[in-house]
């Protein structure tokens, strides 16, 4: 039988087999053999596009070749849901790309408004710009705009960053500054939803211009709805509690990044008091469906440990002050903000009163930090454990250097979620960087730390998922999804 002699709705199942990503070949080869294919075929091929532009903001490669072709083709741009403007170097030159200025980098998101009637998503990568909110404005004014996410946007200015200093002032921004930058002064309800900071850029001097867009937001609230936010660079712990207060009643989605330590492996109290302050905010959120926390602990002066010259362990505080948030117990006291052992728990609240996050289904935390730093959060883990699926009938087995064999933390099975707090939680994502060999602690250092060898050797040679077995052993006996991701 012919193909096209069968229904065009069966063909076009046929044709959403073929992702644009891995399949991009055989959908143009489709699109090629006649024209009743060409038409099936132009939607998902042109579904989505990366558009590349140099440092100065002229588009360079494959761009004006687009641009000539929905010309030609006008239909081509009904198809645009999903683009991307990615700022790239020539090759061989690693400076930092020249500053967009406002007109510029209004232009370009302007000119793919005009052409793409239908867009949904915009991602900016990679651009240097005067300020973050030249780049907000103008796509949030795109009428059919749902998802904006920004890609290692740097403001233009900014100097490197010195995390032996993370202190910033935000400051807030003027009634008349926020309403004069909402929708270039037209009032009108903005379509987006979405909103992603990606990319965590440490320099000093982006940190007002992301407060600027933050209050930006704040100040929008009654022109957005926003359903997602993620904001990852290192200003967003101190950034995100005004936004919750504003949209957290709307929010399914909620990501972030949080620190509490300096490049030295020091515990700095600023840090910690901005995590009390952001997760106190987060019963605001009382919609959530998912939950994201990145904690950053990368980029750590190396130091002698009992397993060898290295970073120091990862300090549970987060862990433990995130378990009592769900609970709905008080953040931790004060006194346990400048100390990096564990902090004890809060008292967990009554089980007969209702739980802050009832429709939190997914967690996931991403540690910047190598798996066997992350065996002294063990007690931490146990705690959130008990908050989110509750105790165990039997002790939560803790690491040694021999592996207790445990249920596998990819189990698929049902939860079991008769008489928890959270029943609808299903899911727990963990990922974490890969362990690696770290030289044995020199004799100058053996009077201070005592070296442990067969730890060590088990702790660097394990696989990182074998290691967390024991520490998410509870959430697998709950029936939770567990995923452990480590970076190949």
């Amino acid at each position: 039988m012919h193909l096209l002699s069968l229904p065009v709705e069966v063909i076009e199942h046929i044709i959403e087999y073929l992702p644009v990503d891995d399949n991009r070949p055989a959908l143009v080869s489709c699109s090629m053999t006649c024209r009743d294919l060409l038409v099936l075929c132009r939607p998902p091929l042109w579904n989505t596009i990366c558009l590349l532009y140099g440092p100065d903001g002229v588009p360079i490669l494959g761009t004006p070749a687009f641009f000539d072709i929905l010309d030609l083709n006008p239909e081509i741009a009904s198809y645009v849901r999903s683009a991307t403007l990615k700022t790239v170097l020539p090759r061989g030159d690693s400076s930092v790309p020249g500053p967009l200025g406002w007109d510029r980098a209004a232009e370009m998101v302007n000119v793919l408004s005009a052409k793409t009637p239908n867009l949904r998503s915009l991602r900016v990568q990679g651009a240097v710009v005067t300020s973050v909110l030249s780049l907000v404005v103008p796509a949030a004014d795109i009428p059919t705009l749902e998802t904006l996410i920004l890609d290692q946007i740097r403001p233009a200015g900014a100097v490197i960053y010195d995390e032996q200093h993370p202190a910033v002032t935000v400051p807030d921004a003027t009634p008349g500054e926020a309403l004069a930058t909402v929708g270039s002064g037209v009032r009108r309800r903005w379509n987006l939803k979405h909103v992603a900071v990606v990319g965590d850029i440490p320099v000093e001097g982006s940190d007002s211009d992301y407060a600027s867009l933050a209050n930006h937001l704040v100040r929008a609230a009654d022109y957005i709805s926003l359903e997602s936010l993620d904001i990852r660079p290192h200003c967003a712990q101190m950034l995100l509690p005004p936004l919750l207060l504003v949209h957290g009643a709307t929010l399914r989605h909620l990501g972030c990044s949080i620190k509490d330590m300096d490049y030295s492996g020091n515990v700095f109290p600023e840090g910690r008091e901005d995590i009390i302050r952001l997760f106190s905010a987060l019963p605001c959120c009382n919609q959530l469906r998912s939950l994201s926390i990145y904690y950053g602990a990368n980029g750590i002066v190396s130091g002698p440990t009992p397993t060898g010259w290295g970073p120091p362990p990862v300090p549970p505080f987060f862990l433990d002050a995130l378990a009592d948030t769900l609970a709905g117990s008080p953040p931790p006291s004060p006194s346990s903000l400048s100390s990096s052992s564990p902090s004890s728990p809060s008292s967990p609240s009554s089980d007969s009163s209702p739980a802050p996050f009832p429709h939190l289904q997914h967690l996931t935390i991403e540690f910047r930090a190598r798996v066997d730093r992350l065996l002294s959060c063990a007690d931490a883990f146990a705690h959130l454990a008990r908050v989110l699926v509750g105790s165990s009938t039997t002790p939560t087995p803790t690491p040694t250097p021999t592996p207790t064999p445990t249920p596998t933390p990819h189990s698929t099975s049902s939860p079991s979620s008769s008489g928890r707090r959270h029943p609808a939680f299903s899911a727990l994502t963990v990922r974490a960087l890969p362990a690696v060999e770290r030289p044995y602690v020199e004799s100058l250092w053996t009077a201070a730390v005592v070296y442990d060898e067969a730890r060590a050797v088990y702790e660097q040679t394990t696989d990182g998922r074998e290691l967390l077995r024991p520490v998410l052993a509870r959430f697998v006996e709950a029936g939770v999804r567990v995923r452990v991701r480590l970076p190949d």
